[in-house]
């Protein structure tokens, strides 16, 4: 049996686009109502308010100080215990910097992450969004791979649309 986790509020407890969104407002001291605001006009979700926060961050700051937020914010993240000292396959919707620096200090046995890849050229932030779509087929993929597989997550409505023969969903809260 492989075990396949969600990120934010699964793997970890906290959320860290939100952390991130929330640190990059403080230290560029723009107004977070703003880019909230601007989301619910345009009716965009938290990944549009994110993708502008970020760029908006890049262009005042640059790469290095947001590579080094990310830092920030993944030292800031709770590991769930029941995810420690087991090997696992992270399959998430956050941003791989973040996944990757959480693994790496707090000693995880990732054995594969698939999430949201930054590309960032010329101060300008691209966010190549693993959506759920995209872990669906990831899912199918590791069935045929592995036959049976875990996948945890802390959405309900993921849990129910990720079911797929050979996936036992368990949402955790």
């Amino acid at each position: 049996m492989v075990l396949v986790v969600d990120f934010d509020g699964t793997l970890v407890k906290e959320n860290s686009s939100r952390l991130l969104e929330n640190l990059l407002i403080k230290r560029t001291k723009i107004p977070g109502l703003l880019f909230l605001g601007l989301g619910k006009m345009l009716r965009y979700k938290g990944d549009f308010r994110r993708y502008m926060i970020l760029n908006f961050f890049v262009k005042r700051h640059g790469k290095k100080n947001l590579i080094e937020s990310m830092k920030k914010v993944a030292e800031q993240l709770t590991v769930r215990e029941q995810f420690k000292n087991k090997e696992f396959i992270v399959l998430s919707s956050g941003l791989a910097p973040i996944i990757k620096h959480t693994i790496k200090i707090n000693n995880l046995k990732a054995l594969k992450i698939y999430a949201s890849e930054l590309i960032i050229h010329d101060k300008k932030v691209k966010i190549k969004e693993l959506t759920l779509k995209d872990k669906r087929k990831i899912l199918e993929k590791l069935v045929d791979k592995y036959h049976n597989i875990t996948y945890y997550t802390d959405d309900i409505k993921e849990a129910v649309r990720l079911k797929l023969k050979g996936v036992e969903v368990i949402c955790i809260s």
